[in-house]
């Protein structure tokens, strides 16, 4: 009923890590792989689908990559061409650092195979950071990463409160036909990877409502080689010289999507459009500029800092009274506990994770 989708190019050593969790956990659903790799690292993907086809229902297709291609175009270019050759209903996409919990792509699917109505399923997640290295390792610590419900019923208020308040459904279970299509516009519009993000999200909400499950769906990983639009400085695409070109092509792409779907004429659908980008991008540098020109923010960090010096201890105290107050079960200390909702899923992961820096078969 669902096929799992992992793009990825010179990253053997995210892959192999990826597909030894699926495989300790006896992933049911077929895997498909689309490679952009060069050299030697295409040959590392090679052995890994080899090695790894044993036990999963792995195939690979392989994307070429361009090299006129801007920042994310590589991976829409890769997904809007495999994408064409998945035969199941549904369908996620799965980014090669990040994991998704195969007992609860189940719930989703079956959630959409009784609600017509919604086009997007995921659940709760986490975000993870190691404290050396990029791969493996220690976890220094996890937090909460914000999935949520979007169940309006008119996809007006949907796409606004989707901007106002941003969700991302880049990695839900989704049907395979809107998923297909949607990549496809992106792929044709020759969008970066903060427009590319933006409209997945947004095309997924006109489509239909959001569900969000109780279970744990997704481990996200934030580290320095991340390649989606979070690597990329926010004033930095703003200022850049394609901005206006890009942003006329997404609000024209989202304002016929609403005008297909019945919800507005073309003004109305312009002008809502225009409401809901400001609203998203008002919150944006706002949080940014607290982050980086707040005085009482850099203030409030810098006692931290000094604290967490002179008390060593201190950040692992206050981790571990925090995972005890509420909303703090996605933090590592509540995770490891076998009382937690959450542990049962979250454990595969942490031992495959902290198991070392190398995942290639021996």
């Amino acid at each position: 009923m669902l096929t799992i989708v992992i793009p990825t190019r010179n990253r053997p050593d995210f892959l192999a890590r990826l597909l030894l969790y699926y495989e300790r956990v006896s992933c049911p659903y077929p895997i498909l792989v689309g490679d952009s790799s060069d050299g030697d690292c295409r040959k590392e993907v090679l052995n890994l689908i080899n090695h790894f086809s044993k036990k999963l229902s792995l195939s690979l297709r392989e994307h070429p990559h361009n090299p006129t291609h801007g920042p994310g175009e590589g991976t829409i270019s890769c997904m809007a061409h495999i994408l064409n050759d998945i035969q199941t209903p549904y369908v996620a996409f799965n980014a090669d650092d990040d994991f998704l919990i195969p007992r609860t792509l189940k719930k989703c699917v079956e959630f959409l195979e009784g609600h017509p109505d919604y086009s997007t399923v995921h659940g709760e997640a986490v975000l993870f950071a190691l404290k050396d290295g990029f791969v493996g390792g220690e976890i220094q610590a996890t937090s909460r990463y914000s999935q949520r419900a979007l169940e309006f019923p008119l996809a007006t208020k949907r796409l606004f409160e989707n901007l106002r308040k941003f969700l991302t459904t880049e990695f839900s279970v989704k049907r395979t036909s809107l998923m297909r299509k949607t990549w496809q516009v992106l792929h044709q519009l020759h969008l970066d990877n903060y427009w590319g993000e933006l409209l997945v999200s947004c095309l997924s909400v006109i489509d239909g409502k959001v569900k969000k499950l109780e279970d744990l769906y997704m481990v996200r990983q934030g580290h320095l080689l991340q390649t989606g639009a979070v690597s990329r400085g926010l004033f930095t695409w703003l200022a850049s010289q394609n901005f206006a070109e890009q942003h006329r092509l997404f609000s024209d792409c989202l304002s016929r999507a609403l005008v297909q779907c019945g919800a507005l004429n073309e003004e109305e659908a312009r002008e809502l459009v225009k409401k809901a980008f400001w609203a998203w991008l008002s919150n944006g540098l706002m949080f940014k500029w607290k982050a980086n020109y707040s005085q009482n923010f850099l203030l409030y960090q810098e006692v931290l800092q000094k604290l967490s010096r002179r008390l060593p201890h201190l950040r692992e105290a206050w981790h571990v009274l925090k995972s005890m107050l509420p909303g703090g079960q996605m933090l590592l200390p509540a995770l490891l506990k076998r009382s937690s909702p959450y542990h049962e899923d979250f454990q595969p992961l942490h031992e495959v994770i902290t198991s070392g820096n190398s995942f290639y078969p021996s």
